[in-house]
């Protein structure tokens, strides 16, 4: 059998130009340099050892170890609740080596009277005063009756920020309160 595979692969490639570890032909007739020559054994023996350890894509298996993973490339491994220490309409700058995963709740406490609306954007990108819009909130209170007393409405905005790029999370109006933010990294 495998006789019979060393001759298909040589009847296959021996008119192309085929590289076996730095020898370029299987006919020695057609080598140019001895170095350039492979015998039929040599290639057989090649094969063997091919045969002896598969490589297969379709069925990896072991482990890759942490240290060859880029930080980059990784999931965030750190959770902080930063509430405290954030405030809307500042820039902050991602300074991890992973993107920084964000969930802001703003409460937005608004009347019934008169008809309000509230916008809520974040700015993220590479610069120092980021102005690339990645979301925007709109919240309109349509509530026109003084019956109806207030009302106090939930934000919550996710995002995710690269490392090393900046970020601002904005209110267009009101005196809103931050209600909870957390990073991950």
């Amino acid at each position: 059998m495998i006789q019979k595979t060393t001759n298909d692969i040589v009847n296959k490639l021996a008119t192309k130009s085929l590289d076996l570890h730095g020898n370029k032909c299987i006919n020695a007739g057609d080598a140019q340099n001895p170095k350039d020559y492979v015998t039929l054994g040599q290639l057989e023996d090649r094969i063997n050892q091919l045969l002896a350890n598969p490589v297969y894509f379709n069925a990896l298996q072991g482990k890759i170890d942490p240290s060859q993973i880029p930080a980059n490339m990784k999931p965030p491994s750190v959770q902080q609740v930063v509430t405290g220490s954030r405030a809307l309409s500042t820039v902050y700058q991602n300074t991890h080596p992973t993107p920084l995963y964000a969930m802001v709740t703003i409460q937005l406490p608004t009347t019934s009277f008169p008809a309000t609306t509230y916008g809520v954007r974040v700015l993220c990108d590479a610069n120092a005063s980021p102005s690339t819009t990645i979301g925007n909130y709109v919240i309109t209170n349509s509530y026109t009756s003084t019956s109806a007393g207030n009302l106090t409405v939930y934000v919550p905005v996710t995002f995710i920020v690269l490392p090393n790029w900046y970020y601002n999370v904005q209110i267009s109006q009101a005196s809103p309160v931050i209600q909870c933010w957390t990073e991950w990294y």
